[in-house]
């Protein structure tokens, strides 16, 4: 059965201001029933790029998680866009859900179970994301990075590249099982 938005546990708090300076908190994440809980999102283009990605990272520090923006994804935030909100609440999800107290870190290397493990959380975190967003708004996100990311592919001539033919496959595989999940959760 679908949740209604009014069971999120989270408010969203995002700054509107366009000018913001690098290293800057432009909001976080509160949760309704434990004013301890902490999650900062904090605009760091390098903090994102440095761990290998082009949107956001997440990091988890002993005492509250943060989550960093690339300046592209903020700006997408904060014009509504639906890939940047569900990214936002993908990452969320992995907090919410305990994957960064698994112990699991990728490394570059990992065996059959680990890489299945990894694709469980992913799909979880998809998930968590479309029960706040809306299934509709979390496929459509997936199914626009799965555009961008082959145009990208193509215009920097790394198509048919193995990391250009896994990243596509992996996004195919996430749309398809949150279609999946949308179904289920329909009927």
């Amino acid at each position: 059965m679908r949740k209604d938005s009014s069971d999120n546990p989270y408010k969203l708090y995002l700054s509107k201001r366009e000018d913001t300076p690098e290293g800057s908190i432009v909001g976080d994440f509160r949760k309704k029933d434990d004013p301890d809980f902490r999650c900062e999102i904090i605009l760091d283009s390098d903090q994102v790029f440095r761990a290998g990605e082009v949107d956001s990272t997440t990091v988890r520090y002993p005492e509250k998680y943060v989550i960093y923006l690339s300046a592209g994804m903020l700006y997408a935030l904060q014009k509504g866009g639906n890939i940047s909100r569900h990214e936002l609440y993908h990452e969320l999800g992995h907090i919410h859900l305990g994957h960064y107290d698994s112990g699991l870190v990728f490394d570059g290397e990992h065996t059959t179970e680990d890489a299945a493990r990894i694709q469980k959380e992913e799909d979880d975190a998809d998930r968590f994301a479309a029960e706040i967003i809306g299934y509709e708004n979390s496929l459509a996100a997936l199914r626009e990075m799965l555009r961008i990311r082959a145009q990208a592919d193509k215009r920097a001539n790394r198509n048919g590249t193995e990391q250009s033919v896994l990243a596509i496959r992996e996004i195919r595989r996430r749309i398809k099982a949150l279609e999946q999940a949308a179904e289920e959760s329909d009927s």
